[in-house]
């Protein structure tokens, strides 16, 4: 869930520029957030200019309060793209405070790449990217172009931004200006015109936006699960920073199966009917509604363009061939950052009094059983904490397990990625027996004919069981992170389940 509500936030201010934002002048515009009507945070878009150094400095920031059963959670997500007046892009970043400490990303535009700088408390770490091939604009200059479309009357057209919150990846933005409406805006009624964009990183959700006669955003409005929207409206600085009244959303997003299974932590073979509920047809052949992960224990069928059929068999692997994982599986990244000193420690201790030689299956389970016990405040009070916040903190729910876990068996050269999916339980946070979603660890392993296959690791809800249905892999690089678990996150609120077998 907390996956999903970032990439909610990101397609908020990502989009700017919004449908008709003026070129190059400066702004400082406020924000707040509601969730179902309840407010639950804000967001700033300031716009500044340095004449001396002819520079355009644009920022999003944005800070949300939920509450996950009894638990509240802040999250925080601001971006900043530096141009010059002739809007040469130099500088992104990306600032997000999701776990115990602030992680920082950075991308400089050279003339040969991108340098992409990681830190996270004292420890940083610098990759060099390619450059990105495709055409694109800096936001002054997306600015200028949407401002020229909705001059001239234009009632759709598209651009692509590059925003360092999603790393150095091509974001295109599609816009369809429509009527003017009238709207209500902090108990008046004023008149806007509306207008929808898509964005290519989540093509699947919409985000309405209301904007006055000079282009400015008035309100925008993206949905977060069926019933239930995130709007931001425009306000002074001190309404938009008041008082939080946060949203509980987890329980809104288990998932109730036609019955129930008994002995679910016993299991090893699992047949199962996903549905996505409404609409949602895809595309193409090609495509489908939503993600699933096909390995040696996960098998799919599609049964029509919005049912899978999916087989999960922890005994008899799947003929599915599976392609050795690159080197984003094995590196050190900001979420799984297998070189901090901590994390090497305790994958040796977690090794302690084995003998030399010992297999990376071995290697592996018990690697799995001292992240279950090292990790001792199992809660739901932590976002979503990287590794290395992990290794000190010891708290966290399924994803600082299993990004932990992940980053410990990097340290001892097993290639490893999370799986984001659903897990049944047969009661939580006074829910009995229901899919909840959940994250867990796959290694590269080799099986007793030598052959190479993802293994599944879960240091949260021990055994592995075939109730563990996985919707999307990450191999958590700085480049991809959240946006891997986009898939998953779709499906929220419109998934259902048929249980076929047991």
């Amino acid at each position: 869930m907390l996956q999903r509500l970032a990439l909610s936030l990101l397609i908020l201010f990502i989009h700017a520029p919004l449908a008709a934002a003026k070129p190059i002048v400066e702004t400082d515009r406020w924000y707040a957030v509601f969730i179902n009507g309840q407010q639950a945070g804000h967001t700033q878009e300031l716009v500044t200019r340095d004449d001396e150094k002819k520079l355009i400095i644009t920022k999003s920031n944005v800070k949300i309060t939920i509450k996950r059963f009894k638990q509240n959670i802040t999250l925080e997500i601001g971006s900043s793209f530096t141009e010059t007046f002739d809007h040469k892009p130099v500088s992104a970043t990306s600032r997000q405070l999701m776990g115990p400490s602030r992680t920082l990303q950075t991308l400089v535009f050279l003339d040969d790449g991108i340098q992409l700088i990681s830190v996270q408390g004292k420890q940083q770490h610098a990759r060099k990217l390619p450059k990105i091939k495709e055409e694109w604009m800096t936001p002054g200059a997306a600015s200028a172009y949407a401002t020229k479309q909705f001059e001239k009357g234009i009632k759709e057209y598209s651009y692509k931004i590059v925003d360092a919150t999603v790393g150095a990846k091509v974001i295109e933005t599609t816009v369809q200006i429509g009527e003017r409406e009238n709207i209500e805006l902090l108990g008046k009624t004023v008149s806007a015109i509306r207008a929808t964009e898509r964005q290519s990183i989540m093509p699947q959700q919409e985000l309405v936006t209301y904007i006055d006669d000079a282009g400015d955003a008035l309100k925008m409005t993206v949905p977060m699960l069926p019933g239930m929207n995130m709007v931001m409206v425009l306000a002074d600085k001190k309404f938009a920073t008041g008082k939080v009244n946060p949203q509980e959303l987890l329980v809104s997003t288990l998932v109730r199966p036609d019955r129930g299974i008994d002995q679910p932590r016993k299991l090893k073979r699992g047949v199962y009917e996903l549905s996505v509920k409404g609409d949602v047809e895809p595309a193409s052949e090609e495509e489908k509604p939503f993600g699933l992960v096909e390995s040696s224990s996960q098998k799919i069928d599609w049964v029509n363009g919005r049912t899978a059929r999916v087989t999960v068999d922890l005994d008899k692997a799947n003929s599915t061939k599976e392609e050795a994982p690159g080197e984003e599986y094995s590196d050190a990244s900001l979420m799984v950052n297998c070189n901090d000193p901590k994390i090497k420690e305790l994958a040796k201790q977690s090794l302690k009094g084995l003998p030399e030689g010992i297999s990376a299956n071995r290697k592996a389970a018990m690697m799995r059983r001292f992240v279950a016990r090292y990790i001792k405040a199992k809660d739901l009070s932590v976002a979503f904490a990287t590794a290395s916040d992990v290794a000190r903190t010891k708290q966290g729910d399924c994803t600082e397990h299993a990004v932990l876990l992940a980053a410990m068996l990097r340290a001892e050269k097993i290639p490893s990625r999370t799986i984001t999916g659903l897990v049944y339980v047969d009661q939580f946070v006074k829910q009995k027996n229901v899919f909840g979603y959940h994250m867990w660890t796959q290694a590269w392993l080799e099986d007793e004919n030598g052959k190479g296959r993802w293994v599944d690791l879960d240091a949260a809800i021990p055994p592995m069981d075939a109730t563990h249905i996985a919707l999307a892999e990450s191999a958590m690089s700085d480049e991809g992170g959240i946006m891997d678990m986009a898939s998953a996150s779709n499906v929220l609120g419109r998934l259902s389940i048929k249980v076929i077998e047991p």
